[in-house]
């Protein structure tokens, strides 16, 4: 199996949104646009939101994140007897996040 970035669009199977951001930070007139934007992709089941005891709960990880590195040699090293190409392109996302030149604690 390989990383879905690095198939033939290269973006990955997966977005992120700074909820954080929407709910704290955004000014009100563009808080609503992004609100509307938010419900048209819950309304087509192409937005994952990751509440506690879901069945699709997940926990993202910058590579920028100070714990990355480790977090993803783990889960590498895990997934290397079972598929090494996988776990070799997750080797290769902990070397990147070993090297990222913003690296620093989670917020």
């Amino acid at each position: 199996m390989r990383l879905d970035r690095y198939g033939e669009s290269g973006i990955g199977k997966y977005g992120a949104i700074n909820m954080r951001r929407v709910m704290k930070e955004l000014d009100p007139l563009s808080f609503w646009d992004v609100k509307l934007a938010l419900d048209v992709l819950k309304k087509h089941a192409v937005l994952l939101e990751s509440a506690v005891g879901e069945k699709d709960e997940f926990f993202l990880i910058k590579l920028k994140d100070r714990y990355a590195e480790q977090a993803l040699n783990a889960y590498a090293n895990e997934a290397l007897p079972h598929d090494p190409e996988y776990a070799g392109q997750v080797f290769e996302l902990a070397r990147r996040a070993y090297d990222h030149p913003l690296k620093k604690a989670p917020d």
